[in-house]
């Protein structure tokens, strides 16, 4: 039996300026052409920001125990159990807020800025979880492991192998950056109307404010229309649960052959559920906020049409785009995978294998930070945002081959043929999967990348550069509804590519003369067709994906 464990602390500091040096708009607005009113210093619009911090630490700890029984001479099991809680990700300057739908009704306010609007919590607040992470700990996440290996003959020739585990992750720590920046905490200006190039600031009153200090004080400023994000306390690590089963077979001394089954679950997912969506309000005439619309429900007028404003003016004008950082999203994978070998130190090698699979989910994992406008594109249906998973790809196909020649005892032949090398790769591949999107918000939700409706059965044109997709498979939602088209619901252009290398070993082995070639047919691989409806360009593919063909020389020599 075996048993260990380990434990790991780190930090991540970081400061993005990416907004703080300042974004000027000349919209031509003043002497009708954007470049004469860059030449006399009369802007439009100017954006600028404190900086982005991001300070954070965070602990992780894991413990574990696990046995082997050799049950029989041909069957052995594995089991075991990890033990993994998950401490969140703590902001050591308190940039972490959670939001609270009672606070915001009974008008609760945090008692750490004062200018807040009700509905923020911060650390310390009545109700925020302990320590700066805004999240509970979460004690109880046990990860048990079993495996199987059977001989099925006894004799090494046939083996057939199982295995069945869960594990846990966590989002990286860019993930948050986002919220660590918003208000207070990295506000941001925008101001429009006429504005002096030279002096963004000469007509705001009070002058430059920002940047805003590391600690932003007790009376920070909170703009109207504010975006937020807020963590569920009781959110926790994703979890995946993983299983495969495997049969082997070795066929004469050097050829073995593989079939798998592969499948895993991950539920737990983060994503970003919307608090404040725009409210449809219909197509006609209507006034919101003593403001007369001639359409009610238009994407110019969504921030008066959200629900917190819509619900108390007084309170809902202080915020925009409000989302909470959820743990409800799935994804489900099954594949088959099929391979084989030959293995010959003297002859010819060969590797090849041909995966075919499925995987759908509702929230895609990227890595990278969650934008308060992205999130789920339905603010009351995780599910309509189900589909294939983004990075699958349905079938792939891989092959390796590797030659030598032996070295020869005749002196011509040795030295004209012995110790060449040739080898060569094989991929191929499927399409990755495409969304297909509208501009436009027929929802009226104020949420961008809405998909339109598919009128026909098969939404692909004749698959040429220039019709890839059809446009007239898609047509726009009627107003107020989402579209019926499936997130990642067309898959897009193929790819394979060969490459080869050759070379020779001479001179005793000591210097080595390569040539290696990639795509060696140059075949053109297309890249994915436009999917915007709303794009005069809408199916038609005008990219290419990899490289060309590339030859590369190289000598080696080894002294």
């Amino acid at each position: 039996m075996s048993f260990g464990g380990n434990l790991s602390y780190w930090k991540f500091l970081t400061i993005d300026n990416a907004r703080s040096a300042g974004q000027f708009n000349f919209s031509g607005a003043n002497t009708g052409l954007g470049l004469a009113d860059f030449l006399t210093g009369q802007s439009t619009e100017f954006l600028d920001s404190a900086p982005g911090v991001l300070d954070m630490k965070q602990w992780y700890l894991g413990v574990y125990a696990q046995d082997t029984w050799r049950t029989t001479a041909r069957l052995t099991l594995n089991a075991g159990l990890r033990w993994e809680p998950f401490f969140g990700q703590n902001i050591n300057n308190g940039a972490i807020a959670n939001f609270s739908l009672a606070n915001l009704q009974q008008g609760i306010k945090t008692t750490k800025y004062v200018n807040a609007p009700p509905g923020l919590t911060y650390p310390g607040d009545p109700g925020f979880p302990s320590g700066n992470s805004g999240m509970n700990t979460q004690w109880r996440n046990f990860s048990p492991r079993v495996g199987l290996a059977w001989d099925v003959n006894g004799n090494g020739r046939t083996a057939v192998r199982s295995s069945y585990g869960i594990s846990y992750d966590f989002p990286t720590a860019q993930y948050l950056y986002v919220e660590a920046s918003a208000s207070p905490f990295s506000n941001r200006l925008d101001i429009t109307g006429n504005i002096p190039f030279e002096d963004p600031y000469r007509n705001v009153p009070g002058g430059n404010t920002l940047p805003l200090p590391a600690v932003p004080p007790r009376d920070a400023a909170f703009p109207g229309l504010g975006t937020y994000g807020g963590m569920d306390p009781n959110i926790n690590s994703p979890r995946v649960q993983s299983w495969n089963a495997t049969v082997e077979r070795q066929l004469g001394s050097q050829w073995q052959v593989a079939a798998s089954y592969l499948g895993s679950y991950a539920d737990r997912l983060w994503g970003q559920n919307h608090l404040n969506p725009g409210v449809f309000l219909g197509t006609g005439p209507c006034s919101l906020g003593g403001v007369s619309y001639p359409v009610c429900t238009t994407t110019s007028n969504v921030e008066s049409r959200r629900v917190f404003i819509l619900q108390n003016p007084a309170v809902g004008q202080y915020y925009g785009a409000v989302v909470q950082y959820t743990d409800v999203g799935t994804q489900a994978y099954r594949g088959l995978k099929l391979s084989m070998r030959r293995r010959s130190a003297d002859g010819i090698s060969l590797n090849a294998n041909y995966t075919l699979s499925n995987c759908t989910t509702d929230t895609e994992v990227s890595g990278g930070f969650a934008q308060f406008t992205g999130g789920y594109t339905n603010p009351s249906s995780v599910a309509y945002d189900r589909g294939n998973c983004g990075s699958n790809r349905r079938q792939i196909a891989t092959a390796t081959v590797g030659a030598r020649t032996p070295t020869f005892t005749n002196a011509a032949l040795r030295t004209v043929a012995s110790d060449w090398r040739v080898s060569g790769i094989f991929n191929a591949r499927s399409g990755s999967w495409l969304v297909i999107t509208t501009t436009a918000d027929p929802a009226g939700v104020g949420v961008a990348g809405q998909r339109p409706d598919q009128v026909l059965d098969d939404p692909y044109g004749n698959k040429s550069l220039d019709n890839w997709l059809n446009p007239k498979a898609f047509a726009a939602p009627a107003p107020g509804t989402f579209g019926n088209t499936m997130r990642n619901s067309v898959e897009g252009p193929g790819y394979w590519t060969v490459d080869l290398a050759l070379s020779r070993l001479i001179a005793r082995d000591s210097m080595e003369l390569r040539l290696e070639v990639f795509n060696v047919t140059n075949n053109f691989n297309w890249g994915n067709p436009s999917t915007s409806i709303n794009s005069s360009t809408f199916g038609r593919v005008q990219t290419q994906t990899g490289d060309p063909r590339i030859l590369q020389f190289g000598i080696k020599y080894a002294f």
